[in-house]
């Protein structure tokens, strides 16, 4: 397999390491290699000879160019500016030559296997984890964090009155750091729901060490094999975590609905409110599975029996809260959003190191239903905050061209990205006039920051950030985040082979085709994976190139996994051809 690569992932420097191979840009005929690229020539032809010869560390360290070297794959490696991008772009691409005596196509663990046998790196080291410095020093400091555990107090809030109301949390099973929760109350002629998420001035205030750390990471990090949360686990897990049977102080966004019409904002404000369940959208999905037993049964209870009285309330506001999610997505629709409605594949994996993958679709009522509501929430601060005239982080999106141009994913060369911006404007795919982000304070600290102006408001204080102080922090943040996020996709797409490794002799619905000229690599995308791989010719079989597809034009296939090796980024897959197929049905 020709370098592992998240498709459509990263700048530059990512795609010299883990995409198609780039074209070399031409150089002037007979030109003398400046003392600078001679050098550069000299610490490659130091490392080729290292891997070569298997030199110890010792060996590296009295190298005369050894210090240098050890620099330079260090900082290829983590993508860092110890030397110039030009100098770590020429050294990956002069690396991937070393494939024939090193069994490596994928650049990135040739590079960290050369730093953790030599000892630059402990032994026990994780890939992902030592790609990023700012990473490791937050796993440290969690931890030092978690061996002296802080008792937070915070002062009493005005509480909510829960009289008749049903809260409720809708998570994945494993989730540690719940961050939102929905209510229902019935009143006269309706319901008034609500978005509930931790208020957290009290734990993480404005500069202190808790403060900086969130600002340092930006985000909570998932990769499959770990969770890093931006907030220490007094904060995450522990003091802020909406967890049942918990009182937390909450930052609330109301609604009210008739049934009939679309649910219109009523007020923000902060109080302390008792989570009652915690539910997981397989729970929920198992819920609106029995719904039409329920309703057989209604009125059919006694009093006494209060689990039932409370399934069955429960029951309702998961079907207010559903036919409330359809009324925004109706209304985003027809202001020109999009539906959102693609299969997702989660990828997990077990303390056996059994790799497992979780799919749903994005349409499924019970995503719906939170996703929707999360929208209106934000939607709803957003505009808090320009009637109030209070700085704002809104999150803007271009508009785009004709609907039949913007079917793609988000890697198509129509989508447009989201930006940061100080003025609300509308968001095209979500088709609302504006939106921010504040229903994820324990994971985003974008999140925190816009919650942070609204709380100062509602205790008629001035704003706790200028419009001047948010430009600098989201620069910094986004950046921060950018970076995370490359990381997680590597360790996703990583482990998703490792189930393909896990899984070999089994065979995948797929599309192959040719990787867009000049490259001639075969692209093979496994749909039931969502994985899409660059892959050499020899490591197709059943097919020979002139079958091959061109890129506008894949072809639809069976692959099946004869081998799949990770770490040195090899592979081969037999093709079944789709008409093969259907020829042998007829017989």
């Amino acid at each position: 397999m020709d370098n592992l690569t998240v498709a459509g992932a990263g700048d530059t420097m990512d795609r010299n390491l883990s995409a198609e191979p780039q074209t070399e840009p031409p150089t002037a005929a007979l030109e003398p290699p400046s003392p600078r690229q001679q050098l550069f020539e000299a610490l490659f032809t130091a490392f080729k000879n290292s891997l070569k010869e298997n030199w110890e560390r010792a060996q590296v360290e009295s190298h005369p160019l050894g210090k240098r070297l050890i620099r330079l794959v260090r900082a290829t490696y983590e993508q860092r500016g110890l030397y110039p991008e030009a100098w770590r772009v020429q050294f990956v691409r002069q690396a991937r030559t070393l494939h024939s005596f090193t069994g490596y196509r994928d650049i990135r663990f040739l590079l960290f296997e050369w730093l953790r046998s030599r000892q630059f790196v402990p032994p026990d080291a994780d890939m992902f984890v030592y790609a990023d410095a700012r990473m490791r020093r937050h796993i440290k400091r969690l931890s030092q964090a978690l061996q002296n555990s802080v008792a937070l107090t915070i002062p009493p809030l005005a509480s909510a009155q829960q009289s008749g109301m049903t809260i409720l949390t809708v998570d994945n099973p494993e989730t540690a750091d719940r961050d939102d929760a929905l209510s229902l109350r019935p009143l006269n002629g309706g319901y008034e729901i609500g978005v509930h998420t931790p208020l957290l001035e009290h734990a993480v205030a404005r500069n202190s060490a808790w403060d900086a750390w969130a600002y340092d990471m930006a985000v909570s990090i998932y990769m499959p094999h770990l969770v890093i949360p931006m907030l220490p686990h007094e904060v995450a897990t522990k003091y802020a975590s909406l967890d049942a049977g918990k009182i937390r102080p909450v930052l609330s966004f109301y609604f009210f609905t008739d049934g009939k019409s679309l649910p219109q904002f009523q007020r923000v404000c902060c109080e302390e409110i008792k989570i009652q369940r915690n539910a997981s959208y397989e729970q929920i999905a198992q819920w609106l599975a029995a719904s039409q037993l329920a309703e057989k049964m209604a009125g059919k209870w006694k009093v006494k029996d209060t689990q039932k009285v409370r399934d069955a309330e429960l029951h309702t506001a998961v079907q207010v809260w559903i036919a409330a999610a359809q009324q925004f997505e109706r209304k985003r629709l027809q202001a020109g959003g999009r539906k959102f409605d693609r299969e997702q594949i989660d990828v997990r994996v077990g303390q056996d190191g059994a790799v497992q993958l979780r799919r749903y679709s994005q349409d499924s009522a019970e995503h719906k239903m939170v996703s929707e509501w999360m929208i209106a929430a934000n939607h709803a601060a957003a505009r808090f905050c320009a009637e109030q005239q209070l700085p704002c982080i809104y999150r803007v999106q271009e508009t785009g061209g004709a609907r039949e141009n913007e079917e793609g994913s988000e890697n198509a060369n129509n989508f447009v990205r989201p930006q940061s911006s100080l003025e609300m404007a509308p968001h095209r795919d979500l088709g609302i006039d504006g939106y921010t982000q504040i229903t994820s304070p324990l994971r985003r600290y974008t999140d925190l920051l816009v919650q942070r102006q609204i709380v100062a408001f509602l205790r008629n204080e001035a704003p706790v950030y200028s419009p001047q102080e948010l430009v600098k922090r989201v620069a910094v943040i986004e950046e921060t985040a950018r970076r995370i996020h490359k990381i997680e996709a590597r360790a996703e797409f990583y482990y998703k082979c490792v189930y393909l490794k896990q899984h070999r002799g089994e065979t995948f619905n797929a599309e192959i085709s040719y990787s867009p000229p000049p490259s001639r690599n075969v692209v093979l995308m496994l749909k039931d994976l969502g994985l899409r791989l660059f892959l050499p010719l020899a490591s197709i079989k059943g097919m020979n190139a002139k079958q091959i597809p061109p890129a506008d034009s894949p072809l639809n296939v069976r692959a099946l996994c004869h081998n799949m090796d990770p770490e040195r980024g090899t592979s081969i897959f037999q093709i079944k051809r789709a008409f093969e197929q259907s020829e042998r049905r007829r017989e």
